[in-house]
């Protein structure tokens, strides 16, 4: 399955865009998320807010980006994943924005050593393996969000529930060519400045490798739209937040 004609023009765009940069990219981060079909939205809450957190950091640290469409489908993300690790350009993913895809993924990225920031995917749901980040909340997290609001409680922020995810997604619109962010926006943004952290640590030793990346994403302590955002042993986030649900 090749990504759709839309998703194309998404990827070719990113390429164009990397291209008119710094001519030595030190390396590339991948998003892998639904373009086309019922989940299309989570791609368009992410690819804007991934190309924001590149936006300032580009004319310092040179870092290429391209995104990829799997349709929300795990034959599908199965495929893209395939076709990322075999791009060594490639230094980490951020995706798949669910449960389903993303574990069609994991087996993919994990064999090629090639390290993936998981959004979208419940942590106890996902195995544990060296090089895996989740960045999603714990259902315990969730549940005690819902209680606390009296309705129900998700990964990432509507728009309005966070003035610091308002802030940081404030030139959103100019990017995306005029639509606003959306619930998963901010969780894309805070993604992409952790991998761009992590490119960053592992390019003080040199030109920057995806075990450098992976253990930079192991180490590495950076601030995030909703806090300090440091991965524990198992490759989670223990203090990822969940907030209400817009009724």
């Amino acid at each position: 399955m090749r990504p759709g004609p839309l998703a194309i023009l998404i990827i070719g765009f990113a390429s164009l865009l990397a291209a008119c940069g710094p001519p030595r990219a030190l390396g590339r981060i991948a998003l892998a998320a639904p373009f086309e079909g019922r989940a299309r939205a989570v791609g368009y809450a992410a690819f804007p807010a991934m190309r924001l957190a590149l936006r300032d950091v580009i004319p310092v640290t040179p870092i290429d980006f391209i995104a990829f469409n799997d349709d929300g489908d795990p034959a599908g993300a199965a495929r893209v994943a395939a076709d990322i690790v075999r791009d060594p350009a490639v230094l980490v993913v951020i995706g798949h924005g669910a449960l389903s895809t993303t574990l069609a993924a994991l087996p993919a990225y994990v064999a090629a050593g090639l390290p993936v920031i998981v959004i979208g995917a419940p942590p106890e749901a996902v195995p544990v393996r060296t090089g895996v980040f989740v960045l999603s909340p714990f259902q315990a997290a969730l549940d005690a969000c819902a209680r606390a609001a009296g309705r129900s409680c998700a990964e990432g922020v509507d728009p309005g529930g966070s003035a610091e995810a308002d802030r940081a997604l404030a030139a959103f619109a100019e990017i995306s060519g005029g639509a606003g962010p959306t619930r998963g926006s901010a969780v894309a943004l805070d993604a992409t400045r952790v991998a761009i952290a992590a490119i960053q640590t592992a390019a003080r030793n040199g030109a920057p490798t995806r075990a450098g990346v992976a253990a930079a994403l192991a180490n590495n302590q950076v601030s995030g739209v909703f806090g300090e955002i440091q991965f524990d042993r198992n490759g989670h986030w223990p203090a990822a937040p969940a907030f209400p649900i817009n009724p």
